[in-house]
């Protein structure tokens, strides 16, 4: 008889899987509706025929590190990057958390803070967000310190509900809880404000960033970990070699240095999500939430006729029945009118 090798942890786990990419209207994944300009693809072309292909990447991402670190003003040793934000949190689980091991989040939430998390051995205990889908600041603080933590994870902007916590909020985990505080600004480029720069004062706060969101490349997979000099240090013990492929390495540096190609699309995006915000926010068949990311949070119950409708016309929305929610994210003008005609249609019917 076959051994089982499966560890019971994996044997367990609810998966993590997204949709098929396939559709007339994608707007379940919280994507850039927009390919990178012509000018900076047609630049990336003749970068890319320039790398040695024969050789490994650098181990460290020196060029693109120190990118980065001009952008969000923050020395170099202090800033790891990774292959998007899973392979981020992977390190930090492999890094930081030993079985038995308490982490606290927030629900809803990003599924793989809880899956590497239980992959690992530690207990996840997810707090509820309130009423009106605000993150329960008091209630993880409670948590954390109930349970002796070892990691906090936290999504501002908030996916995926798009709400996001203040200055206060971030101080009062930080100086609370025993805890490290990560908190996954994924979103952050479509927000009020970044909290990247308090890392000088705390000792227990990391910050997670994507090239995948506002900077238009999830198909190359490139995030950053931004934290404590001893943090990052240990997590780079963890991380595999090389790590980072060149590809990825030197289209993630043309993008940031060219970022500013990158503001109009975002301004668009925004002013997009308010305006659908400001269309239903009054209609007592739909509850939705105002949002600091590139996406709109809402309900309604009329879920199930809306979901079959949006399938019919072939769009990906990202459906959360059980919760008799949707997410949506931001498209292009035109694919947001479809969509708000949808919508209209059948809430109102």
């Amino acid at each position: 008889m076959k051994r089982n090798i499966i560890k019971e942890v994996v044997l367990d786990l609810d998966s993590y899987k997204p949709e098929p990419q396939e559709a007339k209207i994608i707007l379940n994944a919280n994507e850039n509706p927009y390919n990178l300009p012509s000018d900076l693809r047609e630049e990336l072309s003749k970068q890319l025929k320039e790398l040695d292909y024969n050789r490994y990447p650098d181990p460290m991402a020196t060029e693109l590190r120190k990118t980065f670190s001009q952008i969000v003003d923050i020395p170099e040793e202090q800033i790891i990057a990774g292959s998007g934000l899973d392979e981020i949190l992977s390190i930090i689980t492999n890094t930081f958390i030993e079985p038995g091991d308490v982490v606290v989040t927030h629900k809803p939430g990003f599924a793989m803070y809880k899956i590497w998390s239980e992959i690992a051995g530690a207990e996840v205990i997810e707090v509820e967000d309130t009423e009106d889908q605000k993150i329960d600041i008091e209630g993880i603080v409670n948590e954390a310190i109930r349970n002796n933590a070892k990691i906090i994870y936290i999504c501002s902007p908030s996916n995926p509900t798009g709400q996001a916590i203040n200055l206060r909020n971030l101080e009062e985990l930080l100086e609370a809880a025993p805890a490290l505080v990560v908190l996954d600004e994924a979103y952050v480029d479509f927000s009020d404000e970044s909290f990247i720069d308090i890392i000088k004062n705390y000792d227990n706060l990391m910050v997670l960033r994507t090239m995948s969101k506002a900077y238009r490349i999830p198909s190359t997979r490139c995030g950053f970990a931004v934290g404590p000099v001893d943090l990052i240090e240990a997590m780079y013990k963890v991380k595999s070699p090389y790590n980072l492929n060149s590809l990825t390495q030197k289209v993630a540096q043309v993008v940031l240095e060219n970022k500013d190609e990158l503001e109009p699309a975002i301004e668009e995006i925004k002013n997009q999500r308010d305006e659908i915000y400001e269309r239903f926010k009054d209609n007592p068949n739909l509850v939705i939430y105002p949002s600091q990311s590139n996406f709109l949070y809402f309900k309604t119950p009329k879920h199930k006729e809306l979901q079959k409708e949006f399938l019919d016309n072939d769009i990906l929305i990202r459906y959360y029945p059980d919760d008799q929610a949707f997410r949506l994210t931001i498209g292009k003008p035109k694919e947001n009118k479809e969509v708000i005609k949808i919508i209209e249609e059948v809430i109102n019917a």
